[in-house]
């Protein structure tokens, strides 16, 4: 199955006596290109009878108010709960979609305001459901106290408010701020999970972006060049510039060129910037202190990344290698093409035995990338 980019029409006059199973079904039958597996077949059902019930003017008492769904990387629970949440019928004004990094970045730029955490989470919340009523929450991954607080308030609210709401993550309820010191702050949202949402399981072993999921995303039209020679022992390397200059639509890296992007935020260091295209030195990008808010600043000015001569990962710092999973995250979900350089493979990249955080799901989006050689 290759997960292209079809979605159902809002409000397709031939589909409103439909089941949003059948939306869903239907769109794919007419795209010809997408059948479902078993497992996905079998949680489409549960996803489309829950959702037809709970957007009924009167929903039955006891209905949970949402869907949590979780699973490995690449099992195309992204794909397939955005194909629900296109076809139910509700406006689109009216439907609001979400991934973890703008969750969290609203936060972020409230408690920026020099207010109470208490009023940032609680304006925040208001601000995310504020008119909706229907809600996708995208990769819920959590990882430090303040992300789980907010999660919590909304998890709560949500149940609250009764806003059927999808939800996405990698992990099982219990799995989310896996730190053992921290775990006991989401526990309340845990609890909320398990009360008041379905949760389901999306199983499966197969990586679907291994196999050509996401080819019809800009992201995917990107490429990992390895920039070696091609004898047989792998030759002498080759200047990354000179590698990224090979490929098509991108020239050589003139020093002229080099300039600063996020002036206002600190002095980040760009071998280039042209137009919508921005190229980056991969090891001054990534143990720059570049927050995910810088990242998603960036992916608003740029739809075009190209990153030079990525080491591996026993060659990064800590934080480096965690600023690269939460790179490809941000440039997945704004569906930003990435042209990356390196003189490894990228199944040699996960070089060290403790890889970062999420570094799982990360490695299946660069698989994605197209292949080349320099």
């Amino acid at each position: 199955m290759a997960l292209r980019l079809i979605f159902v029409t809002e409000f397709d006059a031939a589909l409103t006596n439909e089941s949003i199973a059948e939306r869903v079904r239907h769109a794919l039958r007419d795209s010809g290109e997408i059948s479902l597996d078993s497992a996905q077949e079998h949680l489409l059902g549960q996803l489309g009878s829950w959702l037809d019930r709970a957007l009924e003017e009167e929903p039955p008492a006891g209905i949970p108010v949402g869907c949590f769904v979780h699973g490995s990387a690449g099992r195309g629970k992204t794909w397939l709960l955005g194909q629900v949440f296109a076809a139910a019928p509700v406006p689109e004004a009216n439907k609001r979609r979400v991934h973890f990094h703008q969750f969290f970045l609203a936060l972020q730029e409230r408690l920026g305001a020099k207010v109470s955490a208490h009023t940032a989470i609680e304006a925040t919340v208001q601000d995310l459901l504020s008119g909706t009523r229907l809600f996708f929450f995208d990769e819920l991954h959590v990882q430090d106290p303040g992300a789980a607080a907010l999660l919590n308030r909304l998890l709560a609210e949500i149940a609250e408010r009764h806003i059927p709401t999808l939800i996405t993550s990698n992990y099982a309820p219990e799995g989310l701020l896996p730190h053992r010191v921290y775990h006991h702050v989401v526990q309340p949202g845990i609890e909320t999970l398990r009360r008041c949402f379905e949760v389901r399981e999306l199983l499966g072993a197969t990586d679907y972006r291994r196999l050509g999921g996401g080819a019809g995303t800009r992201f995917a039209s990107g490429a990992w060049v390895v920039s070696r020679g091609s004898m047989p022992d792998g030759g002498t390397s080759i200047p990354p510039a000179t590698a990224a200059s090979a490929m098509a639509g991108i020239a050589p890296v003139a020093a002229s060129e080099a300039t600063t992007v996020l002036k206002d935020h600190h002095a980040l260091p760009a071998l280039a910037v042209r137009s919508r295209q921005v190229v980056f030195d991969a090891l001054t990008f990534l143990e720059s202190p570049v927050t995910s808010k810088d990242m998603l600043d960036l992916a608003s000015l740029f739809d075009d990344w190209v990153l030079l001569d990525v080491e591996p990962l026993s060659r990064l710092s800590r934080p480096a290698r965690q600023r690269l999973v939460t790179m490809v995250d941000v440039l997945v979900d704004a569906d930003i093409r990435l042209t990356v350089t390196s003189q490894v493979q990228r199944a040699a990249m996960s070089d060290v035995a403790d890889p970062p955080t999420d570094w799982f799901r990360a490695a299946s989006r660069l698989d994605m990338l197209g292949t080349g050689r320099a």
